[in-house]
């Protein structure tokens, strides 16, 4: 008796399940959409929080002239004193965000402030880059609250197969 019970249990439960899963599931893929559906979407800004903002990119081999897919993009937050800067750059906490294949990236709700762009994985030598000005010295950008950073074709010496 308690094993026809348990039977039935399942039974129901797995139609339960079932009936979740097909209201859950979209009647038309994504490829049927229609092109206005698809434009609305991809042209969606993210909601950025208060005292936030956004970068945006796309990381491309100086050697290969290749975008950079599969690629950590990271921001280090620079410090100023006295005159002095300095970056810090914490691999736990620091913004940060893999690149598609096609090299593009977004990093979403950052706190506005200073930041140096690390590309690539520092934990390995010489397996990333730090993003340089004209004269040699790390180039700094600046989040504004409320904006989306649009930082362009960043071009690095690296091929991706450093890590």
């Amino acid at each position: 008796m308690k094993f026809r019970l348990a039977i039935i249990m399942l039974i129901l439960l797995s139609l339960v399940l079932s009936a979740c899963q097909s209201a859950a599931t979209p009647t038309s893929s994504p490829t049927e959409a229609s092109s206005s559906e698809t434009q609305s979407l991809t042209q969606t800004e993210p909601t950025l929080e208060a005292g936030m903002g956004s970068v945006t990119g796309k990381v491309v081999s100086s050697i290969t002239n290749q975008p950079l897919g599969e690629t950590v993009v990271r921001l280090a937050e620079v410090v100023r004193q006295e005159g002095q800067a300095a970056f810090v750059l914490d691999t736990a906490f620091s913004p940060g965000v893999v690149t598609d294949a096609e090299g593009n990236f977004t990093l979403t709700n950052i706190p506005a402030m200073e930041y140096v762009i690390v590309v690539g994985n520092v934990e390995i030598y010489q397996g990333y880059e730090i993003l340089q000005d004209a004269s040699g010295q790390a180039r700094t950008y600046t989040v504004t609250a409320g904006e989306t950073l649009d930082v362009g074709e960043l071009n690095v010496g690296l091929t991706g197969d450093e890590y």
